[in-house]
């Protein structure tokens, strides 16, 4: 078993692999950074990448990020820079001349730095369940969790509720700072459980410059995980192609 951001558990999981020529549609991938967005709203520094790339890739990641534009944040009124994580949706698509890669979505945030996952009780273990829960929480400055509610679950929520906000609670966030001052917020994060073999189709990009990229498809809204942010891009600088070559998948 093991716990992902998002908090995914798996036990004894098999994935798939989709063959060339019969690309589902929505493919998702998920590339995030640290980010300065000044006053102004344009990205003037990027930080480490997730996940790693390869020099060439990363340089083209950076780039894309670096075109972002956002409406600038303020802090009494005054315009101020922002100290955040960004995300990039990677979309996949199928083309005449081969894949390509496109930003598809910009989000910003808080980084989630602790996720421990639920301890599963020895009920649900036995049953075997796959199980989806979303919750709300609210952070304070230091990043602490002070408040947790499960929205809703795939199975009754009384049956659920204690052992996520158990886990809920245990989570730590870095969060956002406008003006170098730290913000309290709130991120909606999903759980979701697997005891029991479910398929889970992906696509692995292989670039030229050695990176992998895994896609699946995109999850619905409402089981994303948001947060609470300053920023709101501004939606023409979202899209565009990321310009790589030479990509191979399998």
């Amino acid at each position: 078993m093991f716990v992902r951001i998002a908090l995914l558990l798996l036990l004894g999981m098999a994935g798939a692999t989709v063959a060339a020529g019969t690309l589902p549609e929505n493919l998702r991938s998920q590339i995030s950074a640290p980010v300065i967005v000044d006053a102004d709203g344009r990205v003037q520094s990027v930080g480490e990448i997730t996940p790693m790339l390869d020099a060439k890739t990363a340089a083209a990641v950076v780039e894309r990020i670096k075109a972002v534009e956002f409406e600038p944040a303020r802090l009494n009124g005054v315009p101020a820079p922002v100290e955040a994580t960004l995300w990039l949706s990677i979309g996949l698509r199928e083309a005449a001349d081969g894949l390509h890669l496109e930003v598809v979505d910009v989000s910003t945030g808080a980084a989630m730095t602790r996720a421990r996952g639920p301890k599963i009780p020895p009920s649900m273990m036995r049953r075997g369940e796959n199980v989806s829960i979303m919750t709300l929480v609210r952070y304070d400055q230091a990043g602490k969790v002070v408040e947790a509610t499960v929205e809703n679950a795939s199975i009754p929520v009384e049956r659920v509720k204690d052992m996520a906000l158990k886990a809920a609670y245990t989570w730590e966030f870095k969060p956002e700072r406008i003006g170098g001052h730290a913000l309290e917020g709130w991120a909606r994060v999903p759980i979701k459980i697997l005891l029991r073999r479910e398929s889970d189709i992906s696509y692995t990009v292989r670039l030229d410059g050695g990176s992998k990229l895994v896609f699946r498809p995109e999850q619905p809204k409402e089981q994303r995980e948001s947060f609470a942010t300053a920023l709101d891009a501004r939606p023409q600088s979202i899209g565009g192609d990321l310009g790589l070559s030479e990509l191979e998948g399998s």
